[in-house]
């Protein structure tokens, strides 16, 4: 028996666009999100890119919606009887 590899039950190999862990996308992400602002800053007269901290509160928010939005559903499917919606099909 083979011992259960932690990373992938947590993170599975799904054959998606990227061959990278989703937990690796993200810090790839954020990473480039960080350079290309200092990257525009420089382009762009006027533009302040702030710090990193904003950020940081835009991806929570971004985040926050994400997760209201897949669990306000998800709650409400949870309290229909799975057998009357099958028979309303």
């Amino acid at each position: 028996m083979q011992p259960l590899d932690l990373d992938e039950a947590i993170f599975p190999d799904r054959g998606g666009l990227w061959p990278i862990s989703p937990k690796y996308q993200a810090e790839l992400g954020l990473g480039l999100t960080l350079i290309l602002m200092r990257v525009v800053r420089g382009m762009l007269v006027g533009f302040e890119s702030g710090n990193a901290g904003k950020v940081w509160i835009a991806v929570g928010l971004v985040s926050l919606t994400a997760a209201s939005a897949c669990w306000l559903p998800a709650r409400r499917a949870a309290r229909i009887d799975p057998v009357s919606a099958l028979r309303q099909d």
